[in-house]
């Protein structure tokens, strides 16, 4: 009998969960999304999709020959443009030209309501605003082994994957505070498990506890935080053919002495080991797409997103297990230096 009740409890937990997932949000035309990093990639995507579900998008892109591009390829409802999330200037005439598109009322930052905003039954302010802040920029950065690393290599990912979502994030939550709108920030399955280039390691680890702080401190203000964790995807940050030639510049930097305890043979493992996880990388990049979209589009968006068969099933289990099986797992991947034999 106990069993069944088990049962029952189970299968009635997983309806209600669906259930309540499947849930959307109304009125997609009178919503306005902001993205970061849609030159390419994940962005890119999520820029063109959301435009054709009916949203008002705002796409950030680093270079003017991206923005250029995603315009032409999109209706007037998307506005691209070029915002470089290092530069806080930039950051703030960014913002500016959004307000400027936004209707009348909209782009005003208040501490009192505005005359055309409602108060929903649960208090939240809704229909002004940014409904969604998409923090989609990365960068991987210096691609080598930590002790190959240079004060200057660890600048660029921190600059891009954390200082400059939080600046943006900063920017915007006015406008998000208007709405009772919701912030995304991308991670990665390597802010849960250490392996790979150790700067953006590093970055992915410091969303992971910036993204939970800020959803508790904005938990009064009516802005919700989510977390979106791919495993490895064919995009620019798992390119061989961008990482390669990174690691091979940090060791010709090396000193002598350092070069030699590695050796050549050090580089060709690691680049080996780069091509299989590159061969294996996932090239469906509308699964993290999906995943952006449900966290926009869903009444009840969830927290955490974790994305790919190789996230949920291989990284599910290394941070799950004790560390010292995941240190033994994943050490063992490391070739062995030439000082070392």
């Amino acid at each position: 009998m106990m069993y069944y009740i088990i049962a029952l409890l189970v299968i009635g937990y997983i309806l209600i969960t669906w259930f309540v997932r499947s849930r959307r949000i109304k009125d997609y035309s009178d919503r306005f999304v902001f993205i970061t990093g849609c030159d390419s990639g994940f962005g890119n995507g999520l820029a063109r999709r959301l435009d054709r579900l009916g949203f008002h998008t705002f796409a950030a892109c680093l270079t003017e020959k991206g923005a250029d591009d995603l315009t032409k390829a999109t209706s007037t409802r998307l506005v691209a443009v070029c915002c470089d999330v290092t530069d806080d200037d930039v950051i703030k005439q960014t913002v500016a030209t959004v307000k400027e598109h936004l209707p009348n009322g909209k782009g005003t930052a208040i501490t009192a309501l505005a005359p055309d905003m409602e108060v929903t039954m649960s208090g939240r302010r809704s229909g002004v605003g940014i409904w969604a802040l998409v923090n989609n920029a990365g960068v991987t950065g210096a691609v080598a082994p930590t002790e190959w690393l240079s004060r200057e290599d660890w600048k660029i990912p921190m600059s891009v994957n954390i200082l400059g979502m939080a600046s943006i994030t900063n920017h915007f939550l006015p406008l998000l505070r208007i709405s009772g709108g919701r912030i995304i920030n991308t991670s990665s399955v390597l802010g849960r498990v250490a392996a790979g280039p150790t700067p953006y390691v590093v970055s992915k680890y410091c969303v992971e506890g910036y993204s939970d702080l800020l959803r508790r401190e904005l938990w009064h203000q009516g802005v919700s935080v989510h977390i979106i964790e791919p495993g490895a995807f064919k995009t620019n940050i798992t390119n061989p053919g961008v990482l390669a030639p990174s690691m091979e510049k940090a060791y010709r930097k090396l000193d002598p002495e350092v070069q030699q305890y590695y050796g050549k043979e050090y580089c060709s493992g690691l680049e080996t080991l780069m091509g299989l996880l590159s061969w294996e990388a996932d090239g469906n990049l509308d699964k993290v797409v999906d995943a952006y979209t449900h966290a926009i589009t869903a009444v009840y968006p969830k927290t955490r997103y974790v994305v790919g068969v190789d996230a949920n099933i291989l990284f599910r289990l290394l941070w799950h297990v004790p560390d010292i099986i995941t240190d033994l797992l994943l050490g063992l991947t490391y070739p062995r230096p030439q000082g070392q034999r």
